[in-house]
């Protein structure tokens, strides 16, 4: 977890619309608020500490294997947080039975994204709350001399991403989908280290990749590789 002086804004607003959950109306349903996020532990932790102890949270993946890492990872007293395999497309949750949906970084992998916007609006109660964080792909930039080669890279890596313009598109698509904007953020996330980059968007994976379909050759590969990390060590890496 990032501590507050580093976490980008577009996440404090999204706390801030969910925490805490003073909806109108949560306490004749029976119970504490209910929200639903994704498995990643920052979404569930941060949406259990809105819900509170009399609350809920769920979490939903559509693979079975994240939703058991994610059960594995969860500490036993955050009681209120389960974790269920489903697509987001058709969510199993009732018309009107939760106070607050958090999506991040999901709606770029998606088949419809409206299709899962429609779902969060039929699942949430009346004046219920939803945070949609995601990344537009084509404002993806890398330093480097090699202009023509690093573009094509970088419009590869977008191009593996199913929804890559979801960014610029996330107002349009609420709007549509029946909901009243509160707040729209945008957020440069830069870094001068290559770590970010190379593990933690695997891009070194998608570069291997874009070679074997031939995106890229294998000697493009190694020429821009060795340029990225001879900038590293010379401290004129950049990316954002």
């Amino acid at each position: 977890l990032l501590p507050p002086d580093r976490v980008p804004r577009p996440l404090l607003a999204g706390h801030r619309v969910l925490d805490p959950l003073g909806i109108g109306g949560c306490a004749d349903r029976g119970g504490g608020p209910r929200a639903v996020a994704g498995v990643r532990q920052e979404d569930v932790r941060e949406l259990a500490r809105a819900v509170g102890a009399s609350g809920e949270v769920s979490g939903v993946d559509l693979s079975e294997r994240m939703v058991d890492e994610a059960k594995r990872r969860t500490p036993q007293e955050l009681s209120q947080v389960h974790f269920y395999a489903s697509d987001v497309h058709q969510l199993s949750f009732p018309d009107s039975s939760l106070h607050g949906c958090w999506c991040e970084r999901a709606l770029q992998h998606v088949a419809n994204p409206a299709q899962v916007i429609s779902e969060m609006y039929r699942t949430l109660i009346p004046k219920g709350r939803m945070v949609l964080l995601d990344t537009d792909w084509e404002t993806f930039v890398v330093a480097s001399e090699k202009m023509e080669l690093t573009r094509r890279i970088l419009n590869g890596f977008g191009a593996c991403i199913q929804n890559p313009w979801i960014g610029r598109n996330l107002t349009g698509l609420a709007t549509s989908g029946g909901f009243t904007i509160d707040e729209v953020f945008s957020e440069t996330i830069h870094s001068t280290s290559g770590e970010l980059l190379f593990d933690g968007l695997d891009f070194e994976n998608f570069l291997r990749y874009a070679e074997s379909v031939s995106t890229i050759s294998a000697a493009e590969y190694r020429e821009w590789r060795e340029e990225q990390e001879h900038r590293m060590q010379s401290g004129r890496f950049f990316f954002s």
